[in-house]
């Protein structure tokens, strides 16, 4: 006399019909757009780091930032319309590629994980913003908007160089070795995983 209730899932297919912004009223409605820019791709950025990439077989994939994740060698980043210029752009990625060095030059493990603003974390950032100081200079790509940028990012660290004499140094010097790794000059690649630097996911 009792009554029960059965449910079944049934899956089926959705369509959807898909428009140009400029074939709506999105703007007239007074919604706001995403503010994209029409950013050219600068060829002989791509190349450098297409060449390198590709050599190394590293993931380059969209996202909604710019990391390298070093347990699936995978470098994330948002399209290039999403930066203020093309040269923002190629900056970040150099920035994200010099990362990608750590474990192939030792400086850190792929296993190993650090906090953010850690020691670790912290000349692991310095390496890599002036190794992409050094790829932009290389590419032609230092105009002075990108240069502002990459003094601020590094003034951010100030204390950490004020608080060891060393710390420019040991960056300079690596980040060096790593654009020279990335654009093929000749580079001693440690033969034991001795580093310590390393991260779940080194941001920019």
């Amino acid at each position: 006399g009792e009554e029960t209730k059965n449910k079944k899932q049934i899956r089926f297919l959705k369509t959807f019909v898909v428009f140009n912004v400029a074939q709506t009223d999105y703007q007239e409605k007074g919604y706001k757009l995403p503010d994209l820019k029409d950013n050219p791709h600068l060829l002989g950025c791509d190349a450098v780091i297409q060449d390198y990439t590709g050599k190394h077989s590293i993931k380059i994939t969209a996202g909604d930032r710019a990391a390298f994740l070093p347990q699936m060698d995978i470098i994330t980043i948002p399209d290039i319309c999403r930066f203020k210029t093309s040269e923002h752009y190629y900056a970040t990625m150099f920035h994200e590629c010099i990362h990608s060095t750590g474990p192939r030059l030792d400086r850190f493990k792929r296993t190993d994980p650090v906090c953010f603003g850690s020691d670790t974390y912290g000349r692991e950032e310095l390496v890599a913003e002036i190794g992409s100081a050094y790829l932009a200079a290389l590419t032609g790509i230092n105009s002075a908007a990108v240069v502002q940028n990459q003094a601020a990012y590094l003034q951010n660290w100030a204390t950490a160089i004020k608080a060891d004499a060393d710390l420019v140094m040991y960056a300079a010097g690596r980040a060096e070795k790593a654009a020279d790794f990335m654009i093929g000059v000749s580079v001693q690649v440690p033969t034991s995983a001795t580093g310590t630097d390393a991260a779940e996911g080194v941001t920019a």
